[in-house]
């Protein structure tokens, strides 16, 4: 892979994402997408927003189909 050296405003612009974002020129035209290299800091301390007994409670909750039936029937058009 090959490297190329940004200006010193570029990495403050980049700074704080932990999402991949499209890089445009000034015209709006596509140069690329910038990735962030992954920090697990940054999703240090965080908890599920529901608590273990429902996530069992959901799990054990009859219903829902195959997903061989879903994608059947996605192909099919229905």
């Amino acid at each position: 892979m090959s490297r190329l050296v940004v200006d010193a405003s570029l990495p403050e612009k980049l700074k704080g994402l932990v999402e991949p974002v499209e890089l445009v020129d000034a015209e709006g035209n596509l140069l690329g997408t910038y990735v962030p290299k992954f920090d697990p800091s940054k999703w240090e301390g965080l908890e599920p927003q529901i608590s273990a007994e429902e996530m069992e409670r959901r799990r054990n909750e009859p219903g829902g189909r195959p997903l061989r039936d879903i994608l059947r029937d996605w192909r099919k058009g229905t």
